[in-house]
């Protein structure tokens, strides 16, 4: 049976634009991270939906993969309590291929002793209202130092 070429050509937009970013992972980086399968400079990779706990003042990483080139990102779109963003860096593909995706690494601490939840959207900050692509969800325990 005979493909178009068009049907290869929208195949991998879907896949670049809708599968890849429901494919998403997430990484816990420090003591704990599997480190043996990634490339150096970049973060162990596990399962999204990772639980953390962290003492108040400690900081903990997340690691989504993310393509800046599609003008999406992941975003917290309503900041609790237990934890602030420190900061957000995202890190391109080591290829030349157009349009690759990286990842986005978000660093959190912990501000505040309790249980609650992480919450992100992947969304283009220029959508108004923004709609998220996708979403993560992350359970986060904080413990007194």
């Amino acid at each position: 049976m005979r493909r178009s070429r068009r049907f290869g050509v929208a195949a991998k937009w879907l896949m670049a634009t809708v599968v890849a970013p429901t494919l998403l992972v997430v990484v816990a980086c420090g003591d704990d991270a599997d480190d043996d399968a990634a490339e150096p400079g970049v973060p162990a990779v596990t399962d999204r939906g990772a639980e953390f706990t962290v003492a108040v003042g400690e900081r903990f990483e997340i690691v989504l993969e993310s393509n800046a080139t599609t003008g999406y990102a992941w975003v917290e779109p309503e900041p609790g309590d237990l934890v602030e963003l420190v900061d957000d860096e995202y890190l391109p593909p080591d290829t030349d291929l157009v349009g690759a995706g990286g990842v986005q690494r978000l660093a959190f601490e912990a501000v505040a002793a309790g249980s609650g939840e992480l919450y992100l959207w992947y969304v283009r900050s220029f959508d108004d209202p923004p709609e998220p692509a996708a979403e993560a969800r992350f359970p986060v325990e904080v413990t007194e130092p």
